[in-house]
C-alpha cells in the first residue's frame, strides 16, 4: 500500500501562514512563495555530517588542550633553567653612577661621554672577569698533580713469574717492572727496585743472591744482592723475552718472540744470539744441565739442544697448541703444557712426547715437578693440578678429578707461574697481584698479601687525616696520617667489597659481593658482619647518620636500616636492572642510577622511589647532588647528566671523551667538580660542570671511586690496588687578583710562568691598563660634573628584582601558567558549545528519523523545544512557518 494514502490533505499541501502585513513607506509589500518541503532523509544525512564535524572538533580541542598542558608544565619545571640561561646573556649590573646634578644644558654632552665611558669601563671589567677564568683553568692544566700511590698505580699488577731458592729465598717478577721478594718463606713481601716500567715475564735464581729476570722490549735484568737492586744488560734482542733459565750461576739463557733464543756465559754481564731454526714466539725455556735444554712455543712448537744451546733442533710434539711451560728433572724425563688443557710427557730427552689427560680445557701455563712423583701445573681461572704418579692423572687439590663444572679452580685469576720451594712448600701466582702458598704438598691454599695486588673499589674521608678504602678479597685499609701510610684492617671477609662510607669517624659500613655488610664502631680497627637480607653485590652504601643507611646493588636491590644495621629491610623501586650508586642530600631527598641509563629518586626518605628519564641509555655509575637541586651523573662512554630541578630533567654534558667514568664529586660551591674513571681518567670543572678538563694522573688503571678531604685534596682508587692522592691546584688567588701585579704573584705562588699562560694573561693585562686609565678618567669626569641625583632605589631595587634567578623563575612560571589557563579555558567554551550543539543534531536527525516522513510542524516544534537556545538548526530553518521567525543555529 502506498505510504502517501495516509498523510492528511493538511500534510499534503504546502504550508501557507499569513502574517499581519506592515505598511512601510517605499517598500512594496510581496508575500513569501511557499517552500516545499523534501524528505527527511537528505536533512538526517546533513544533520548527522554536521554533529560528526563537531564531535570532530571537539577531539581536536581535547588534543590541544593535551599538548597545552604537557608544554607547560615542561616549560614549567624547567622555568629555573630557562631563568638561569637568559641571565647568562644579561651583562653584569653596572655599579650606581654618581648622583648627577644637571645644572645647565651645557652638561648634557658631559653626561653623554660619561655614559659612554662608563659602558667601556663596564666592558673592561667582563673581559678581566672572563681572563681570570682562563688564567685558572690554564693554570690548573699546567700544575703537575701531587700523586701518592700505594702499590702499582698502572695498567696491570699481574705477577707473571715465581722462584723459591729454599723454603724461605723468594721472588716473583710481574708487570711494569715489578719485583717483589720475600726472605721469610712468604709471610712477608717487598718491592725490589727493577729500574725499569717494562713488563717482566720471567724470574730466576740460582743462589740467595744471584738472579735474573726477563721481559718486554729485550729486557733482561739482572741482580746480585738478593733482588733488591738490578742491573739492565745490553743484549742483541728487542723482541719480548718470555722465559729465562740457568744451569749454574755462570750460564744462562733466555727465549722470546720471533724464535729468539739468547744465551750468557758469564752470569748475564754479555749476552749473544744463537739460531733456533723457528720463527714463530718461543714462551718457555728449561735447561736441565749444561748441556741439555728445552724450549717451547706457539703451534706446539718444541726444541731440543744437547750442546749448551749452541744448536737447537725441532722435536714433533704431536699437538698444535701453543705450549707455555715446560719442565725437565734429568736429560730424560720431563713435562710440557699448554692451551686447551694440554699436558705431554716425554721419557727419552723430548724425542719423543705422550698426551696425558687434565681433566680440564683451561689453558695451562706452568709446570713444575719436585720428584719423580710429584708435580703440578697452574693456568687459567686459578686451576691448580696436582699428580702423584709421574704426570699419568691430575687431580685438584680436593682430590678429585677435574670437570667442566669445577677444573680445578682455587681463585677467580689467572696463574702464570708456579714453583716449588721443597716438597711440602708450594707457590702459585698470578694477575692482580695473586700470591697463593700451600704447605702441605697442595691440598689447601691460602691467599699471601704481596702488597700490590688487589682491586680497591670504595674510598672516603671523614676529615683531611682520617680515611678508608676498601676491595677485593675483603681488603680494607685506614689511614690516620693523611695517605702517608694505609694500615691494612681484619675485616674477616674475603668478600670483593665494592663501597664504604662513615657516619662519624667511628662509625661506618661497607658493603660487597653477595649481599656483605660489615660494620665497624671503632674506626674500623675491627669490623664484623651484618644480615643484609640479600644474596646479590651491594655496590653503593651511603649514611646519614649512625643509624640510618642506604645500600643499592644488582637487580633493582635497595636495602636500608634505620637502627644502625641491626635489621636491614628490603625496599621496592620501579626498576629491576643493577644499581650503581646511591647517594642522600638529606634524611628525605635521594637518586640512585643503574644500567641502561636508570635513575631513582625519592622525597619521602626511601619509602617510595619513582623513576626519572635521564636521556641517555648507558649505564650510570655515580651520582652527586650538592643540595636538592643541583646534581650530576656519570657512567659509560663518557656521560655527564647535569640537572638543576631536583634530578626531575637532565640536560647531557660535553665530557670530551668516551672512556667510561665511575664517580663524581663537586666542592660546596657546587661550581668546583672532579670526576674519575677508566684509563686513570681525571676531569675537573670550575664552572659547575658546563665544560670539563682532563687532568693527567699519570697511570692508567680505573679509577672506581672519588672523595675529597678539603678543596685541595683528593683520594681516589681503583684497580690493581691503587690510592692515588691528588693535591690540586689553589686558584683562588688567580680568581680574586684585581690587577696584573697581584695575577703574576698568584701565578708564581703555584709554580705557573707567564709565559705558560700565554693570550689569556696579554688579554687581562691589556684590559687591566685600560681599566686602570679609564676609571681614573671617569673619575675625573664625575668630579667635573658635581654632585648629582642618585639612582632611584626602586628603579635599582626593580633591575636587580628582575636578575635574581628565583624571581625571574617566578615570573617565567606564572606567564606560563596564564597562558595556558586561557588557552584551556577558550578550548573548554568551545568544547562545551561544539558538545552541546553535536547533541541536539543528532537528537533532531533521530527525531526526523523516525517520523519517516518529510519536515512538518511538529518536528519544527520538537527541534526548537530541545534545543538549549530555543532554536532550530539551520538545516530545517528554511522549512519553518513564516508567522514567526526562528532563529538558526
Amino acid at each position: 500500500m502506498d505510504d502517501s494514502s495516509h498523510e492528511t490533505p493538511a500534510d499534503q499541501a504546502t504550508l501557507t501562514i499569513e502574517r499581519p502585513r506592515i505598511d512601510r513607506p517605499g517598500r512594496p509589500v510581496t508575500a513569501r512563495q511557499p517552500v516545499p518541503r523534501p524528505n527527511s532523509d537528505a536533512v538526517v544525512s546533513n544533520l548527522r555530517r554536521r554533529a560528526a564535524w563537531l564531535r570532530l572538533q571537539v577531539r581536536i580541542c581535547v588534543v590541544l588542550i593535551a599538548v597545552l598542558l604537557a608544554g607547560g608544565m615542561v616549560v614549567f619545571l624547567a622555568a629555573q633553567t630557562i631563568a638561569l640561561t637568559e641571565l647568562k646573556h644579561l651583562p653584569d649590573l653596572p655599579p650606581a653612577p654618581a648622583p648627577v646634578l644637571v645644572n645647565d644644558t651645557t652638561d648634557s654632552a658631559k653626561h653623554a661621554a660619561l655614559a659612554i665611558d662608563e659602558t667601556r669601563l663596564l666592558q673592561d671589567r667582563e673581559t678581566m672577569a672572563t681572563a681570570r677564568l682562563r688564567i685558572a683553568t690554564r693554570a690548573g692544566r699546567e700544575v703537575k698533580s701531587h700523586q701518592q700511590r700505594l702499590g702499582s698505580f698502572d695498567a696491570d699488577t699481574s705477577i707473571t713469574s715465581v722462584w723459591f731458592t729454599d723454603a724461605n729465598h723468594g721472588w716473583a717478577a710481574g708487570i711494569n717492572g715489578t719485583i717483589l721478594l720475600t726472605t721469610d718463606g712468604g709471610a712477608t713481601w717487598r718491592v725490589g727496585r727493577s729500574g725499569t716500567r717494562n713488563d717482566l715475564f720471567g724470574v730466576r735464581f740460582a743462589d740467595p743472591r744471584h738472579g735474573w729476570a726477563v721481559g718486554d722490549k729485550g729486557t733482561i735484568l739482572t741482580s746480585d744482592d738478593g733482588g733488591v737492586s738490578w742491573t739492565q744488560r745490553d743484549n742483541p734482542a728487542s723482541v719480548t723475552l718470555t722465559s729465562v733459565s740457568f744451569a749454574d750461576q755462570s750460564h744462562v739463557w733466555a727465549v722470546g718472540g720471533a724464535g729468539t733464543i739468547l744465551l750468557s756465559t758469564d752470569g748475564g754481564a754479555t749476552w749473544r744470539g744463537t739460531a733456533s731454526g723457528v720463527d714463530r714466539a718461543l714462551t718457555a725455556v728449561h735447561f736441565a744441565s749444561l748441556t741439555h735444554g728445552w724450549a717451547v712455543g706457539l703451534n706446539g712448537t718444541i726444541l731440543a739442544t744437547r750442546d749448551g744451546g749452541v744448536t737447537w733442533q725441532k722435536r714433533d710434539s704431536g699437538v698444535t697448541a701453543a705450549l707455555s711451560g715446560v719442565y725437565f728433572l734429568d736429560p730424560s724425563r720431563g713435562w710440557a703444557v699448554g692451551g686447551g688443557g694440554t699436558i705431554l710427557a716425554t721419557l727419552d730427552g723430548g724425542a719423543t712426547w705422550w698426551k696425558r689427560q687434565s681433566g680440564t680445557m683451561n689453558s695451562l701455563t706452568e709446570v713444575r715437578f719436585v720428584d719423580v712423583k710429584h708435580g703440578m701445573t697452574v693456568g687459567r681461572e686459578g686451576t691448580i693440578l696436582l699428580t702423584a704418579d709421574g704426570g699419568f692423572s691430575w687431580l685438584r687439590p680436593d682430590g678429585q678429578k677435574p670437570d667442566a663444572r669445577n677444573p680445578g679452580g682455587v681463585t677467580a685469576n689467572d696463574l702464570y707461574g708456579a714453583q716449588f720451594a721443597d716438597p711440602t712448600h708450594l707457590w702459585a701466582v698470578g694477575v692482580r697481584g695473586t700470591l697463593l702458598a700451600s704447605d702441605d704438598g697442595g691440598a689447601v691454599w691460602r691467599a699471601r698479601d704481596s702488597g700490590v695486588a688487589n682491586p680497591l673499589a670504595g674510598v672516603t674521608f671523614a676529615g683531611p687525616d682520617t680515611g678508608w678504602v676498601v676491595g677485593d678479597a675483603g681488603t680494607i685499609k685506614a689511614t690516620a696520617d693523611g695517605g702517608a701510610t694505609w694500615t691494612r684492617a681484619n675485616s674477616g671477609s674475603r668478600a670483593n667489597l665494592r663501597a664504604v662510607t662513615f657516619a662519624s669517624p667511628r662509625q661506618g659500613w661497607a658493603v660487597g659481593a653477595h649481599g656483605t655488610i660489615l660494620t665497624t664502631a671503632n674506626g674500623g680497627a675491627t669490623w664484623r658482619e651484618q644480615i643484609s637480607g640479600v644474596t646479590g653485590t651491594l655496590a653503593s652504601v651511603v649514611a646519614l647518620s649512625d643509624t640510618a643507611v642506604w645500600a643499592v646493588g644488582d637487580a633493582g636491590t635497595i636495602v636500608a636500616t634505620t637502627d644502625g644495621g641491626t635489621v636491614w629491610r628490603a625496599r621496592g623501586n620501579p626498576v629491576q636492572g643493577d644499581l650503581h650508586a646511591v647517594y642522600f642530600v638529606n634524611p628525605t631527598t635521594g637518586w640512585a642510577v643503574g644500567t641502561g641509563g636508570t635513575i631513582l629518586a625519592t622525597t619521602d626518605g626511601g619509602a617510595t622511589w619513582r623513576a626519572r628519564d635521564s636521556g641517555v641509555r648507558d649505564d650510570l655509575l655515580g651520582v652527586y647532588f650538592a643540595n636538592a637541586l643541583l646534581g650530576w651523573a656519570v657512567g659509560a662512554n663518557g656521560t655527564i647528566l647535569a640537572s638543576v630541578d631536583g634530578g626531575a630533567t637532565w640536560s647531557r654534558r660535553d665530557s670530551a671523551t668516551l672512556l667510561d667514568l665511575h664517580a663524581v664529586r663537586f666542592a660546596e660551591d657546587a661550581a668546583r667538580g672532579w670526576v674519575v674513571g677508566a684509563h686513570g681518567t681525571l676531569l675537573t670543572t670550575e664552572d659547575g660542570g658546563a665544560t670539563w678538563l682532563a687532568l693527567d694522573t699519570g697511570g692508567t688503571s680505573t679509577l672506581l671511586a672519588l672523595a675529597a678531604a678539603g678543596p685541595q685534596r683528593l683520594w681516589a682508587a681503583g684497580g690493581n690496588g691503587s690510592i692515588l692522592a691528588i693535591a690540586l691546584p689553589d686558584t683562588s688567588a688567580i680568581t680574586a687578583a684585581r690587577h696584573l701585579p697581584e695575577m703574576r704573584t698568584a701565578l708564581r705562588s703555584i709554580g705557573v710562568s707567564d709565559a705558560a699562560i700565554g693570550q689569556s694573561l696579554t688579554d687581562f693585562a691589556t684590559a687591566d691598563a685600560g681599566l686602570t686609565e679609564l676609571s681614573a678618567q671617569v673619575e675625573r669626569e664625575r668630579q667635573a660634573l658635581g654632585a648629582s641625583a642618585a639612582v632611584p632605589a626602586a628603579a635599582t631595587g626593580t633591575a636587580a628584582w628582575f636578575r635574581d634567578p628565583m624571581a625571574l623563575t617566578s615570573l617565567n612560571r606564572a606567564g606560563i601558567a596564564i597562558f595556558v589557563l586561557l588557552a584551556a579555558a577558550i578550548a573548554g567554551a568551545v568544547i562545551r558549545r561544539a558538545m552541546h550543539l553535536s547533541v541536539h543534531l543528532d537528537t533532531c536527525a533521530d527525531a526526523l528519523a523516525l517520523s519517516e516522513g518529510p519536515v512538518g510542524d511538529r518536528i519544527l516544534e520538537l527541534a526548537r523545544a530541545l534545543s538549549p537556545s530555543r532554536r532550530v538548526p539551520r538545516e530545517l530553518a528554511a522549512y519553518a512557518p513564516e508567522v514567526s521567525p526562528i532563529p538558526r543555529q
